[in-house]
């Protein structure tokens, strides 16, 4: 048992060591315990109009173009993210849960995204995205992701 309760999901011990990395399609779902991540590509103009305004922290829109493989797991170390706005700027996975004191206990199963065609971390869910899979004008395709507690087991 945690000292203390996640904020969101996070990807328990047996979860971790039975999946590892699940490869996530264009379209999918995802259910970790009592949380579920929902995938859908999307037309940029499909959007909602107030999506650049995004405030909900476990949402989050991927230029679907700009991701090879995607999976989710879970901080590794050495993993690194060039987060958004930080101009391609890398960090530390480790020192983006320092800044954002994520207590210690919680890091080892706080989902991660990354691209497992090039290793690319996508997003640190509930804290970054990357600069890497940024939606621009230039973006066709938009790839939302979005974890929801959802009740029962």
């Amino acid at each position: 048992a945690l000292p203390i309760p996640p904020p969101g999901p996070w990807l328990p011990a047996d979860w971790r060591a039975a999946a590892g990395a699940v490869e996530l399609g264009d379209v999918c779902t995802v259910r970790v315990e009592e949380w579920m991540l929902t995938c859908n590509t999307l037309a940029l103009s499909a959007l909602p109009l107030d999506w650049q305004h995004n405030t909900d922290r476990w949402t989050v829109y991927l230029d679907r173009a700009q991701v090879g493989t995607p999976a989710l797991t879970v901080a590794r170390p050495g993993m690194k993210l060039a987060p958004l706005g930080m101009g391609g700027r890398h960090k530390q996975v480790g020192d983006l849960f320092t800044d954002r004191k994520i207590a210690q206990p919680l890091r080892a199963g706080w989902p991660v995204l990354f691209d497992e065609a090039n290793g690319e971390v996508l997003w640190v869910c509930g804290l970054a995205q990357s600069e890497h899979a940024r939606v621009t004008a230039d973006t066709r395709l938009v790839w939302v992701l979005n974890w929801v507690r959802v009740t029962g087991r």
